[in-house]
């Protein structure tokens, strides 16, 4: 097989990538989804964000 991409990944991305295995938390929830979540509302100027898996669940 070919492989379309292969991650790219620094020891901090690592660090948490590992963290949120161990966690259990590696979908839609967790301490690193809701971060990101308020850091980009804050980021955008507005109340919340809300992350989600793609766009189209997005829509």
């Amino acid at each position: 097989m070919i492989p379309v991409a292969a991650p790219v990944l620094g020891e901090r991305e690592l660090e948490y990538v590992t963290d949120c295995i161990r966690s259990g938390w590696v979908s839609s929830l967790g301490d690193y989804v809701r971060r990101f979540e308020q850091e980009f509302a804050a980021y955008c100027g507005v109340k919340y964000g809300v992350a989600t898996h793609n766009g189209t669940v997005a829509l």
